[in-house]
């Protein structure tokens, strides 16, 4: 298993395991044990791969197993 930061070769992969696990294409049985709210586009992650480098995964050959995500947010003036 390799672990890295997310190059864009990597969104599709990426995305077909958000998409396994985003609320709107699970069970409602197997809500209980866990779901993604927030649905992602590929220019969302191009975006966050290209300037902030802000997407790692756990990658086993060309399957992405797992991912964290983080980015830079502002929020009003603070």
């Amino acid at each position: 298993m390799q672990f890295k930061i997310a190059e864009l070769s990597d969104i599709d992969a990426t995305l077909k395991l958000h998409a396994k696990y985003q609320i709107d294409n699970i069970k409602e049985e197997d809500k209980a044990d866990g779901f993604v709210t927030t649905a992602f586009t590929r220019e969302e992650l191009t975006k966050l791969i290209n300037e902030e480098q802000g997407l790692f995964i756990a990658k086993n050959e060309e399957v992405v197993l797992g991912y964290v995500m983080a980015a830079l947010v502002t929020v009003g003036n603070v």
